[in-house]
């Protein structure tokens, strides 16, 4: 049974609306997941009428409330429109009878929505029953009861074998045979259940990923090391893309520590032990040291590091210490009772510590006294109308903000008088301030969920934003140009403030923190921010999103399309082709070797790597890899058109085929002697297809204006036989799989006058003589399509560079350079010959490298997790071995 879901069923089309129509016409059942703003949804709407068109009393339509109300009305036999209030207008009228929904709403509080929760998977089987056409009672989630029957049969299988294995002993002849058999069929059902065990894995990190970042990496690696199936394996390429903005999770203070308070530089911090008080101190840039204390602190309330990250200030109930960082040794006592939360200024000389002043006053009043640490006593004292909780030194230090419950006042350091009040904007407390680097802005966080950003010299407001909870923690980037700001929704909003009147949300980073974000820094290059949450952990976010597959770039050449580069058999050199002639660059010290003059288009390494072979004009070109020399010339050979595909070898290495407008030429390689010519029906047609097959004996072609592909007898030169090529105009490149069971092609499919055609990839299964499976990609006729060297994943171009899974029949992921503002690009992608590299072209025909081998995703995904999974978690998740280290040996 297949799920059509918009979401992640339709590829990318310039008109969405036939695709989803298509998808409705094919479908037997249309589930609607139905809520208020499902009712106003004016795409749902269209949806739905486009159903009742077919369907017009709604018996194959399955409801699922997951927000508002449904109500029926006995006596207009119709949902009352005014109760109803997640009903949308389109379905009102359309029941014959009081249809049974499923209340789903629950769910938005749950924290495990999968087959393992009793609930969810009663629910799950009340909607597949009427879709199965059997019983509720019948059904249950079908990964479970697979996965559930898997273990059933193969317990029950390894307790009969080993019970076998045991008793089988009295002929010894028979007796050791069946004692190999026992343990051949044993150890197959342990590889079975190891492998039904990591594609749950890889299902549970799939559901993990958005919630629970850390975690669902973890079991992605744990998945691939079970076993290595190609749910693991696309498991481990979605991570590593749901997890862009993340370089790694560092390791925190660990249990039993709280309060922590990150440096301004983002360098170290500091934690209170929740039991002493004592004061610990991280470096974060050496994590493997263990924590340093204090000595003699205890009952502390608060820590915090001053800018230059030389000194601690550590709240107590009656005091304030300053800390050197490096010694740990006391460096100033203040008298302080009942203060809050202390703040340096820029040089490290003044501490502000907010508090209360009761002494000759009739009511408590908010007091800021500003320290001289140098000089071990008070310069002043900032007294407020309310208790002052939070206070921080502009970056010019000329000015103090300090927060008053909703309140927030300026200050003059040099004459200790107000400035102004910033009022009107927060309607509960404010627990964060930042001032930006200029001293011109100031943003605060409150207990409101709101972020504001205010202009320090009018005092108004210049931008607000409305957070799902509080906002805990803001901090500005170096540059000014970005605010960042943690709630209690556990994520981090960061915002574009190069337009100070127009804050624009960038990029919301979740996933990360399962909890609260209670602090953020800022690096001094700009481009990251540090978090801390109340779930302990401590993560190190980029701004911009970062590419982890690209391995490598080469520089661009300038020069237009002149083909596809190709890997040296041995995987350490590419051939670059261009204009201007062919580069040669190494791989691993990522630097160019030579440039073979001439222009060079679709090179080809002979399978011994000796010789390279480009097109120039009509001219087969033949090069010493070795000596990086021209050998010989083959005149008038070829085509000359870069969008040809270029001389093929065969895999022994012992012919050489070239196209030539509509006819192939064959060489013998070794006496560079024309075998003879295999020529098209018609005279107008252009070859932009051309692979052998595995075992050599075949010649596969199609291309422009041919409306059949064609399979060669390379020993006769015959025509042996054809099959469609879809509409038959175009093909654009053709492939073997490695064991030569399948062919694939790009090709124009279904014609479509809305968006000029189906641009698909053709799975043809060569020994059945049958059409395996289509990949619709709607966007554009590839250049290029190849398997991988194990045959497992196929990749093509077309508006951007894909991987598919043949097992899975599906996308894994699409390859995108943020460097690349050509739609178009990047494309040609080549799969190294040891598998674990893929290059693409660019827009300027520079090339990049790819990483595609799962081992190193899955090395990348540890080091990011920056630990392995506990023991806690490892029971958890059901894995059914001993626990384990996967990331990090013992």
């Amino acid at each position: 049974m297949r799920v059509f879901r918009d979401e992640s069923s339709l590829s990318v089309s310039p008109q969405l609306w036939p695709s989803i129509q298509r998808a409705l016409a094919a479908s037997r059942f249309l589930i609607l997941l139905t809520s208020p703003e499902a009712a106003q949804s004016k795409w749902i709407a269209k949806e739905l009428q486009e159903w009742l068109t077919r369907d017009a009393h709604g018996q194959r339509l399955l409801l699922v409330l997951t927000s508002g109300t449904l109500a029926w009305n006995e006596q207009a036999t119709d949902f009352d429109p005014a109760l109803s209030t997640a009903l949308p207008s389109a379905l009102r009228g359309v029941f014959e009878h009081e249809p049974r929904y499923i209340d789903f709403s629950w769910a938005r509080e749950e924290e495990q929505l999968d087959l393992r929760n009793p609930r969810f998977r009663a629910l799950v089987a009340q909607l597949a029953g009427p879709i199965h056409g059997r019983h509720v009672d019948e059904m249950e989630g079908e990964d479970v009861r697979q996965h559930r029957r898997t273990n059933r049969i193969v317990r029950a299988t390894i307790a009969t074998l080993t019970t076998l294995t045991v008793v089988a002993g009295s002929a010894a002849v028979i007796a050791a045979q069946q004692r190999q058999e026992a343990i051949a069929q044993r150890q197959e059902a342990l590889r079975q259940l190891a492998l039904a065990t990591s594609r749950e894995l890889a299902a549970t990190a799939e559901l993990r990923s958005r919630r629970d970042m850390q975690s669902a990496m973890l079991l992605s690696t744990a998945a691939f090391a079970i076993g290595d199936t190609q749910e693991a394996r696309t498991n481990l390429a979605r991570q590593l893309n749901q997890g862009r903005h993340v370089e790694k999770f560092l390791p925190g203070p660990g249990p039993g520590w709280d309060k922590v308070s990150l440096s301004p530089d983002g360098r170290s911090l500091t934690a209170i032990d929740q039991g002493s008080g004592a004061v610990a101190v991280q470096d974060l840039t050496r994590t493997q040291e263990p924590l340093r204390t204090l000595p003699g602190v205890s009952g502390a309330l608060s820590a915090v590091i001053s800018p230059n990250g030389e000194l601690i200030a550590v709240t107590q109930p009656d005091n304030i210490t300053v800390w050197n960082v490096t010694n740990t040794s006391l460096v100033a006592a203040f008298d302080a009772p009942d203060s809050g939360s202390p703040d340096f200024s820029p040089d490290g000389r003044i501490l502000a510590i907010p508090g209360m002043e009761t002494e000759g006053r009739p009511y408590p009043v908010g007091k800021t006294t500003l320290w001289d640490i140098g000089r071990h006593k008070p310069l002043g004292d900032l007294v407020g109308d309310a208790g002052q909780v939070t206070c921080h030194f502009s970056p010019d230090g000329t000015t103090i903000a300090t927060a008053q419950g909703a309140d927030i006042t300026l200050w003059s350091v040099s004459s200790r008088t107000p400035i102004r009040t910033l009022t009107g904007g927060h309607d509960r407390g404010v627990f964060d301030l930042a001032f930006s680097p200029d001293s011109t802005m100031l943003a605060s966080g409150g207990h409101d969920a709101r972020l504001i950003v205010w202009d320090i010299a009018t005092g108004d407001q210049l931008a607000s934003r409305t957070h799902d909870g509080d906002v805990n923690t803001v901090a500005f980037t170096p540059d000014g140009r970005t605010l960042a700001a943690g709630d209690n929704a556990a994520g981090i909003t960061v915002y574009d403030i190069a337009d100070r009147t127009d804050m624009k949300g960038k990029t919301r980073l979740t996933g990360g923190h399962t909890s609260a974000v209670t602090q953020l820094v800022t690096t001094s290059d700009s481009r990251k921010v540090i978090s801390y949450g109340d779930d302990g952990r401590l993560i190190v976010w980029t701004l911009a999103a970062q590419t982890p597959l690209i391995l490598a770039r080469s520089p661009g050449t300038g020069s237009e399309y002149a083909g596809n580069p190709v890997f040296s058999p041995d995987s350490r050199t590419l051939a670059i082709p261009t204009e201007a002639g062919v580069v040669l660059w190494d791989i691993a010290r990522r630097q160019r070797l030579t440039t073979l003059p001439e222009s060079g288009h679709h090179p080809a390494f002979s399978p011994d790597g000796r010789t390279l072979v480009t097109i120039s004009g009509a001219n087969v070109l033949l090069w010493d890899t070795a000596r990086r020399t021209q050998k010989t010339t083959l005149p008038g050979a070829a085509f000359g058109n870069a969008a040809s595909p270029g001389a093929v070898f065969s895999p022994d290495g012992r012919i050489l085929a070239v196209p030539s407008g509509p006819s192939v030429i064959l060489w013998d390689f070794g006496t560079l002697r024309k075998l003879g010519t295999l020529d098209a029906r018609d005279a107008d047609d252009v070859v932009h297809g051309l692979a052998f097959s595995p075992d050599g004996r075949t010649l596969v072609t199609g291309g422009y204006g041919h409306t059949s592909i064609d399979f060669w007898d390379v020993a006769e030169r015959t025509r042996r036989s054809s099959l469609p090529s879809g509409s038959g105009d175009p093909v654009s490149a053709l492939s073997f799989s490695p064991s030569g069971d399948l062919l694939a092609w790009n090709a124009l499919e279904s014609p479509n006058t809305a968006i000029g055609g189906d641009f698909s990839i053709v799975i043809w299964d060569t020994k059945a003589n049958s059409r395996r499976a289509t990949y619709t990609v709607h966007n554009g006729l590839g250049r290029t399509v190849a398997f991988s060297p194990d045959g497992r994943i196929l990749t093509s171009d077309g508006a951007g560079v894909h991987l598919w899974s043949l097992e899975q029949g599906e996308q894994i992921i699409s390859l995108a350079d943020p460097s690349e503002t050509d739609p178009a690009h990047p494309r040609g992608p080549v799969f190294s010959p040891d598998g674990r590299m893929l290059a693409t072209t660019g827009s300027d025909n520079h090339v990049t490298l790819w990483d595609i081998d799962p081992a190193s995703w899955s090395r990348r995904l540890c080091a990011i997790a920056g630990r392995d999974l506990s023991l806690a978690e490892w029971q958890s998740a059901h894995i059914g071995q001993p626990h384990r280290r996967i990331c990090f040996s013992e």
